[in-house]
């Protein structure tokens, strides 16, 4: 039981913190769902409809092609995400030497900012100048050479790319902390018992690395429906606000505020989109209780 003193300093610290989540995160979205509400262009009179936009969010048939590339790209990156985090954890753990600059230079992607690397990648990509296809047709691999920032369909999955090699350092670091924890005793001892490298990995190291991985899993379910930067900046002249087949959910969310003015329908698309991250966090919350209990 804390003293009355101890509480007002432990008050004293939290109301700043209380104050500043009540003002931009509950009263925010407090606003944004009576905003949901009505139509409104950010002048002029606001006009309550009620349900009216939720309904013609569910029947419109971009929002339906917006969620089916936030859930292709929450497949690739769990997919991808996962497998390339843990084998490179792996391959750093194994590392005797530069293993800090290893670690470093695997972490790098994710402290770029996103307008670094959409310059990086436009020029990489470019079909006239850049040198992706030149190399492609010196591999005799011609064929593959396309205009990457224009075909719809290679541009959402190089964005997709783009967005997993820039994320997917987080899985790593992740997995190589919780291999730290795995207990050197039980890897001597199936040494000990005959098992090669491979067989101690297999048998021994995954079966401990079962709950990282059910968080990371989580967590890339959880970007899957929050991405944004990658299909806006990347998409250039094809996306962004200059093209639908190339919006996520948070990208047509921007697109009907400031790009069309229709802040009440973008309220309750943000409303949607605020119950689909909300369901993956509690999965999350749920999975991280049970791996630590």
């Amino acid at each position: 039981m804390l003293s009355r003193k101890l509480r007002r300093w432990a008050w004293a610290f939290l109301t700043p913190a209380l104050v500043v989540y009540t003002v931009f995160w509950v009263l925010a979205l407090v606003a944004g769902l009576g905003l949901g509400t009505t139509k409104w262009t950010g002048y002029g009179p606001i006009t309550f409809v009620g349900l009216d936009n939720i309904k013609n969010i569910l029947r419109d048939v971009h929002f339906w092609q917006s969620l089916g590339r936030n859930v292709r790209y929450g497949a690739l990156n769990t997919i991808f995400g996962l497998t390339m985090g843990l084998g490179t954890a792996l391959l750093i753990d194994r590392v005797q030497r530069l293993r800090l600059l290893f670690r470093t230079a695997i972490y790098l992607p994710v402290v770029l900012s996103w307008v670094i690397v959409m310059f990086l990648f436009r020029w990489l990509f470019n079909p006239t100048f850049g040198l992706l296809n030149p190399l492609l047709r010196a591999l005799g691999l011609g064929a593959l050479a396309v205009n990457w920032l224009i075909d719809m369909r290679s541009l959402f999955y190089l964005v997709c790319a783009i967005a997993i090699w820039k994320s997917y350092p987080v899985s790593t670091i992740t997995f190589y902390a919780a291999l730290q924890n795995v207990s050197k005793e039980l890897k001597e001892a199936a040494y000990i018992d005959g098992a090669d490298e491979l067989r101690c990995t297999w048998y021994v190291v995954l079966p401990m690395l079962k709950p990282v991985a059910a968080v990371v899993i989580s967590l890339s379910l959880m970007d899957a429906f929050r991405v944004f930067e990658p299909f806006f900046v990347l998409g250039g002249a094809g996306g962004g606000l200059g093209n639908l087949d190339l919006d996520v959910i948070a990208a047509l969310l921007y697109r009907r505020a400031f790009g069309q003015f229709m802040l009440g329908n973008a309220s309750a698309l943000g409303f949607i989109l605020f119950i689909l991250t909300m369901t993956v966090s509690i999965v999350y919350l749920r999975t991280l209780g049970r791996s630590e209990d």
